[in-house]
């Protein structure tokens, strides 16, 4: 029997960016360790007890599918992702099926997130009932993935354009709890295939 207690937390993985700076190759396909940079963001996330996990998927949707089959996630398709990265997180909550406290949003282009990283995250939401956004600090800057709390749903689901959780953080400054990591993986995003050949090829996926 099953007796691991599990997080009130929702994992939202947001990888339904149509990488546009990568040509024609899709950087979530890239290999990283000994998987693809989704797989390794979906593993690493499935190795915590989260209530449940979401995968939001646009862009090459029908390539990714079959590598995400056998894995424990939920898998969301948004139609509407050529309209920036709020229309996947309105599809990722609204695929919730309720019960949990918060929701940590998860960039999938960003395979280099420690998993005690995220786990400091989670133990710190769940210590501040009150926070409304929980998110990591690496040098003084701020970096993701991001939790934000259900309290904001409604919030989250009339966020529009590319702009994402950030609009969250300039309302709700007062409700931002930052917690100090040691983790320079909190700021390292796939966007170019320069990124792919340092990061990638360094060994830290």
């Amino acid at each position: 029997m099953n007796t691991t207690i599990r997080w009130p937390i929702v994992a939202i993985v947001l990888a339904a960016g149509e990488s546009r700076r990568m040509g024609k190759q899709n950087k979530l396909l890239l290999p990283c360790e000994k998987d693809t940079v989704l797989e390794t963001v979906v593993d690493r996330l499935s190795a915590l007890p989260f209530r449940e996990r979401i995968v939001v998927l646009g862009k090459d949707a029908d390539r990714m599918l079959p590598l995400l089959q056998n894995r424990p996630v939920q898998i969301v398709r948004n139609l509407d992702f050529r309209t920036g990265i709020s229309s996947s997180i309105r599809a990722g909550v609204q695929a919730v099926k309720g019960g949990v406290q918060g929701y940590l949003f998860y960039l999938a282009d960003m395979p280099f997130v420690l998993p005690q990283t995220i786990r400091a995250l989670c133990e710190v939401f769940l210590q501040h009932p009150d926070a409304g956004i929980v998110l990591p600090v690496y040098q003084r800057r701020r970096g993701n993935p991001v939790i934000v709390h259900q309290k904001l749903t409604p919030e989250l689901l009339a966020l529009q354009g590319d702009a994402g959780a950030r609009q969250l953080m300039q309302r709700f400054v007062e409700q931002v709890v930052e917690v100090p990591v040691n983790d320079p993986g909190i700021h390292r995003d796939i966007d170019t295939m320069a990124d792919a050949r340092r990061w990638l090829g360094s060994g830290d996926c």
